[in-house]
């Protein structure tokens, strides 16, 4: 088995410097493109002709990550959702199954964007596509606070709330986290955020926006977001000073357009209005 493991490896390796797709078995390795996945199994497209493998047959699968999936998760974070969802939908109705990390980014980020729009239906759809795909992936612990976004598209800030205490709390206890629960934290915090603020809980708000600017700054769109509904708080508090620090932070991040424009006729307003 040793062996057979170690010509496997070899065997993947040299093929994969082709950027041929590359499905594995026990005994073979087949070479070409991977047209579909289904639960009959792996097809891929070889010279000659297509060829199904069944999943439990496969041991290895190397298929490079497409273009589209950067591409999309450009979009989200500029909140253009319906081109993240035109680029994306085509690869997931083709691959989703496929054994790969990218494969699950896609479908999470397939929902992110229907949440987005937002289409409740169709995020919970591909919320729960995941988590019948990738049951034992480390990504479905994430899943459930994804579920909360939805909630707060529809206003649903009461709905939304415990979902998030129940998902941001038990990982801000935590030592250690990783890379992807930080992104997980700092989104959810965001939204908790949103969910205080929109029910009454300005200070409790206010502590959630702060905690993405110093402690998760992992993504630089968020902590702009954050920036942002942290002034805003600031001015309803007549904070004036902080809120003029906090539309000056923002300009720090480099935030979109949109926003900076906003920040800057907000800054304005504040230095003549409150200049002290």
């Amino acid at each position: 088995m040793k062996i057979l493991a170690g010509f496997l490896a070899l065997a993947l390796t040299a093929v994969a410097a082709t950027r041929a797709d590359i499905v594995a078995t026990r005994t073979l390795i087949h070479t070409g493109q991977v047209t579909r996945v289904a639960a009959d199994g792996i097809t891929v497209k070889i010279p000659m002709g297509d060829i199904t493998i069944p999943v439990s047959e496969v041991v290895a699968v190397d298929v490079a990550q497409p273009a589209a999936l950067a591409a999309a998760g450009t979009a989200v974070r500029a909140r253009n959702y319906p081109e993240a969802i035109q680029t994306l939908k085509p690869v997931v109705d083709q691959l989703a199954g496929l054994p790969v990390p990218w494969m699950e980014d896609a479908i999470l980020l397939l929902g992110d964007a229907y949440a987005g729009i937002p289409e409740a239906t169709n995020a919970k759809k591909f919320y729960d596509l995941f988590k019948q795909l990738y049951p034992t992936s480390p990504k479905v612990a994430l899943v459930d606070g994804k579920f909360a976004k939805i909630l707060v598209e529809q206003k649903q800030y009461g709905k939304a709330l415990p979902l998030l205490e129940n998902f941001v709390n038990p990982l801000l206890a935590k030592s250690a986290i990783s890379d992807v629960e930080e992104q997980a934290v700092a989104e959810s915090l965001l939204l908790l955020g949103d969910c205080q603020r929109e029910t009454g809980k300005l200070e409790p708000a206010l502590d959630s926006y702060l905690t993405i600017a110093t402690l998760f700054d992992v993504d630089a769109f968020l902590t702009v977001q954050a920036r942002q509904r942290s002034a805003q708080i600031f001015e309803q508090q007549q904070k004036w000073k902080r809120a003029r620090q906090s539309y000056e932070e923002m300009f720090a991040h480099g935030p979109p357009p949109a926003l900076a424009e906003e920040a800057r006729q907000k800054l304005a307003a504040l230095n003549e209005a409150h200049p002290e």
